[in-house]
């Protein structure tokens, strides 16, 4: 616990190489303790290794492939690296094992808009909306798909609720 906690102390201060160190140290006192070795390849993502990031938590997912932390950390890891293919599969996979984290829901829809993949992204964004109907954000993405499918009715309907729920200078623009 101590190692894991002075990870975390030293993530947080964005001193990955010592959390690294420490997550492994923890890691090899507790080697079936989950969570240890998604730290470690957070650590390791932030510290600008993607590949070795990647490769734990594939190792992770292929040992408990019901580990909706370590899809979602996969996901975002790249995500992160501009292979949005890749994180709409692993965001879609974690949303299945955890069908209320709307977290995972929104990141999904950022996801497959930046492939352009706006029929698979309408349905999970429709339910962000209809889950969370104040949330400017939702309101953005939503009516960004909408205007990515060619529905300019419904994408405008969208991003008026987006603007009028909040001051961002997004939602304007792509309103005008």
């Amino acid at each position: 616990d101590t190692l894991a906690r002075l990870g975390e102390l030293y993530s947080s201060e964005r001193r990955y190489n010592a959390a690294i160190e420490k997550f492994q140290r923890a890691s090899e006192l507790a080697p079936a303790d989950s969570d240890l070795r998604i730290e470690l390849a957070v650590a390791y993502s932030n510290n600008g290794d993607s590949a070795k990031a990647i490769d734990l938590l594939t190792r992770l997912i292929q040992a408990q492939p019901n580990l909706a932390q370590a899809h979602f950390n996969l996901a975002t890891v790249y995500a992160n690296g501009k292979q949005f293919r890749e994180a709409a599969d692993e965001y879609g996979a974690a949303l299945k094992l955890e069908p209320e984290n709307d977290v995972t829901r929104l990141a999904l829809v950022k996801a497959y808009a930046s492939i352009s993949n706006f029929e698979n992204a309408l349905p999970v964004a429709t339910e962000y909306v209809k889950r969370r109907p104040k949330d400017a954000e939702g309101h953005y993405l939503l009516g960004n798909v909408h205007r990515g499918m060619g529905d300019y009715p419904n994408a405008e309907r969208e991003l008026r609720a987006a603007v009028a729920g909040d001051d961002e200078y997004g939602p304007h623009y792509d309103l005008g």
